[in-house]
């Protein structure tokens, strides 16, 4: 929050000189302000979400061994030298990320790293392929689906320091065509700039997804109505108070649950309201029987 200051010295030439000094720096912290507004908060996925996003990036880190085991061998590096280069390092950092012991942050930075590593071996391996490079364009969107700013920003790190400090020291290593060999600092900026408009454009994403959980969350934060969202796993995403207060627990308390084990009767394989959740059935119906705390009582189901 910006506090106006106001000073109260008459003296002429040092309330010029203050004045003259306050409209440019007042003008710069609006403009940081303005440009915050814009950009997403990055703040931690919940628990079951982040998981889920991990153990999937986990596996992808994971599943670029055999295919740049292959390139590797077709370009003719030896066994061992891959072994290296592209199995020990990725391994270890799959086995790090998918430690659950250790902070969310920490495991998807680590991941983030794999999968950075994983363009520049790509790239190393192919000669500095220019279609090598595309790799890293599949690699920011993927990092996106954190949406926090560490792991981000460890992608575009590790971008700006295989091109700009890389390619400039060893630039046959990171181009294989002659105008960027001969130049590879002009060349490590058209790249940059590629993907950094990539960037922008996964930020913008990200800043929309935002926008929609927060107006969904306010809704559900101001409805009288026992309303939940939930994922494709039945675990609850975001939940109204309302249903709080209707379970008897903290709101922070349901989100993570399945609600089939809050909520729903009988084994998860025959129940009728998962089905028709499901089979995305179920916009307007009425169940004769739902349990809370040991009680049942006849509901409507909206979805």
């Amino acid at each position: 929050m910006l506090v106006p200051m106001v000073s109260i010295k008459p003296a002429g030439s040092r309330w010029k000189t203050m004045s003259a000094l306050s409209i440019p720096a007042s003008r710069l912290a609006r403009a940081v302000v303005s440009l915050r507004r814009l950009l997403p908060d990055g703040r931690q996925l919940a628990a079951d979400e982040f998981a889920t996003r991990q153990q999937w990036l986990t596996a992808i880190l994971t599943l670029h061994i055999p295919p740049l085991m292959t390139i590797g061998l077709l370009r003719g590096y030896t066994v061992v030298h891959l072994l290296a280069e592209v199995v020990a390092p990725i391994a270890v950092l799959s086995w790090i990320s998918d430690m659950r012991g250790l902070p969310p942050v920490f495991r998807a930075a680590v991941t983030t790293t794999g999968l950075t590593l994983c363009s520049s071996i790509l790239v190393h391996l192919t000669d500095g392929l220019i279609e090598s490079h595309f790799h890293f364009f599949v690699l920011v969107p993927l990092v996106t689906l954190y949406q926090h700013w560490t792991p981000f920003l460890v992608t575009i790190g590790w971008v700006l320091f295989h091109h700009g400090v890389v390619g400039i020291f060893d630039p046959r290593s990171v181009y294989n065509h002659p105008a960027a060999v001969n130049s590879p600092v002009k060349w490590a900026g058209v790249h940059g700039v590629f993907v950094l408009a990539a960037s922008l454009a996964c930020l913008v994403a990200w800043r929309f997804n935002q926008n929609e959980r927060e107006r969904t969350e306010l809704l559900l934060a101001a409805s009288a109505q026992p309303l939940y969202g939930r994922d494709l796993n039945g675990r609850i995403t975001m939940a109204s108070r309302s249903l709080a207060e209707l379970l008897g627990m903290n709101p922070d308390d349901v989100i993570g649950r399945r609600d089939h084990d809050l909520l729903h009767l009988g084994p998860i394989e025959s129940c009728e309201i998962c089905l028709h959740i499901a089979e995305g059935t179920a916009e307007e119906l009425r169940y004769p029987q739902f349990e809370v705390d040991g009680h049942r009582f006849p509901v409507d189901v909206s979805s």
